[in-house]
């Protein structure tokens, strides 16, 4: 196979950037949802007493996020590992490691199911539970933050041809095509 193209997310776009992008976009993602939340909702009495929810919904969700973008590889049949790194000593970093490249259609479900899975079950959850919203909310918030790099990588995936293949490494990807001997 031959590299079409190779993407290194700290290279490319650095660090500070997609922290505060990601910061960003996390800020405006729960602003909306609150805010139309308690537009739809407007006599709302919202639970202050379950800070213990927070906390969990700040120690779950980056694990569960990281989780669900190997549940479509272990659907597919193929074979997928989560590996834990320790980077600069502050905070364990998930890798999602599959074993090999996999086609771009995989990829592309692979890298949009925690962002679109977890935001439409809080979507729906929400009006369900409305004394917890605000919860779900930071939560949502939290895991659309964590998406920023996945809609970054959805976009070179969504531009590279249906026949390729994509293989994972630390800080990017690789687009890989096949080649054919005549």
């Amino acid at each position: 196979m031959n590299c079409l193209k190779s993407v290194r997310f700290m290279r490319d776009y650095g660090t500070i950037r997609i922290t505060i992008f990601s910061f960003f976009a996390m800020m405006v993602y729960f602003t909306l949802f609150y805010v139309i939340f308690l537009d739809l909702h407007p006599h709302l009495e919202i639970n202050r007493s379950s800070f213990p929810i927070l906390i969990a919904a700040f120690i779950l969700i980056y694990p569960l996020h990281k989780l669900m973008h190997c549940f479509p590889i272990w659907l597919s049949g193929r074979k997928a590992s989560l590996s834990l790194e320790w980077r600069s000593n502050r905070f364990p970093i998930l890798f999602c490691d599959p074993s090999g490249p996999i086609s771009r259609n995989l990829s592309i479900v692979c890298v949009a199911f925690p962002g679109v899975a977890i935001t439409v079950l809080s979507l729906a959850v929400a009006p369900m539970i409305p004394l917890f919203f605000h919860y779900i909310a930071v939560a949502s918030s939290i895991n659309f933050g964590l998406a920023v790099t996945d809609f970054i990588y959805l976009s070179y995936l969504v531009k590279a041809p249906s026949h390729a293949y994509v293989e994972d490494f630390r800080d990017g990807f690789h687009i890989l095509i096949q080649t054919f001997k005549h």
